[in-house]
């Protein structure tokens, strides 16, 4: 259950921790600019893809210590570091919460048990829909998520990005 609950959070933030790691980009990165537009130089994919490998390396190292950590302290420091991995979201962003303030919502809870209860399904908007159920303590809580597809153009190559609200 571990592995696919890290499965899930790696997805996540793949695409999050491109779009907010603008404050510590490169200096090859223009701001704001190259994110809205539908083509990237080889030499910007190139630079989101070195930092959200890093990104998503200390990530995973976060939530294996949250997960695996029996004492609540570990785990709220845990939670606060990858809490700061991710910065404020820009502001052309339009999710319907913030990764920032989605994890300062649980930095103060222990979560038990995380299981994906209701598949993608696709809406008539082109989005797809799912389900997420966790424990905290001894409350089952619901989190429905939304997945976007979107079709970008890299150079001569075309790659689908997905995008993730909650």
């Amino acid at each position: 259950m571990k592995q696919l609950f890290l499965f899930y959070i790696t997805i996540l933030f793949s695409w999050q921790a491109q779009a907010q790691s603008i404050d510590k980009r490169p200096v090859a990165l223009q701001k704001h600019k190259e994110l809205t537009s539908a083509r990237l130089s080889e030499a910007q994919v190139q630079a989101y893809q070195k930092r959200a490998k890093q990104k998503l390396g200390d990530m995973v190292d976060y939530m294996q210590i949250v997960l695996q950590s029996k004492q609540a302290t570990e785990q709220k420091l845990a939670l606060k570091q990858l809490q700061k991995l991710f910065w404020q979201a820009p502001a052309w962003t339009n999710s319907a919460q913030s990764l920032r303030a989605y994890l300062g919502n649980i930095t103060s809870l222990s979560l038990k048990a995380v299981k994906i209860t209701q598949l993608l399904t696709p809406t008539d908007r082109g989005e797809y829909k799912g389900k997420l159920t966790y424990q905290i303590a001894y409350k089952k809580e619901t989190l429905d998520f939304t997945v976007r597809k979107y079709i970008k153009s890299i150079g001569s190559r075309e790659v689908v990005v997905w995008k993730l609200f909650f």
